[in-house]
């Protein structure tokens, strides 16, 4: 007669199922994480090129706008629009 006491644990078998459901599932996961990762990558810097040329294009403006206002107050006191660089 054996007299089994209660055994806490878990069994070898429910071990050895846990971890080949668990390998089963990283191996299905890992190749889309790799896509997942690769993506934002580009995504990132998609929006880094996007920023810059929208900060390229709101600086042109503003220095436009400046242009214009130096050449207004310039012709309001008669003088020429020329510049003259000297060496």
């Amino acid at each position: 007669m054996v007299i089994r006491q209660n055994a806490s644990g878990y069994s070898l078998y429910e071990l050895i199922i846990t971890v080949g459901i668990a390998a089963l599932l990283m191996s299905l996961g890992v190749p889309s994480y790799g896509k997942m990762l690769a993506n934002h990558h580009l995504k990132v810097e998609v929006d880094a090129i996007f920023h810059a040329v929208h900060l390229a294009r709101k600086e042109s403006v503003v220095r436009r706008r400046a242009d214009e206002n130096q050449h207004e107050r310039a012709d309001e006191f008669g003088q020429s629009r020329f510049l003259i660089f000297l060496q």
